[in-house]
């Protein structure tokens, strides 16, 4: 998502520091699948004692996330299988846009 769109995703799906997660529907080949919305709240305020101490500017992500769910997994591995062939044959920069259209409610459509 574009940092453009942030407050809209937040304010629409209610994500914050309570539910940084919303459950969505992706839709891919006219199919729907299950994956959902993270929010991540980058603060590094507390780093661990064996980093190397960086000054980091607080700052708010949204992502997609569908990891958890093995069939929405398949289908983007499909959508996307020319980069998925061209990793497998050695190529290692591969630039491959994927669009995702927020259609309404909690629904998205991914092309290529």
């Amino acid at each position: 998502l574009a940092k453009k769109n942030y407050p809209e995703f937040i304010d629409f799906f209610s994500l914050g520091s309570e539910s940084k997660y919303a459950d969505i529907i992706l839709i891919i080949f006219e199919k729907e699948y299950k994956a959902r919305l993270r929010y991540v709240n980058l603060d590094q305020s507390k780093p661990r004692k064996t980093t190397k101490k960086r000054t980091w500017k607080p700052s708010v992500k949204i992502q997609f996330d569908w990891k958890i769910y093995p069939d929405t997994v398949i289908a983007i591995h499909s959508l996307c299988q020319d980069s998925v062939e061209k990793f497998n044959l050695g190529v290692t920069r591969i630039n491959q846009r994927v669009r995702f259209e927020h259609i309404g409610g909690n629904k998205f459509f991914l092309t290529v």
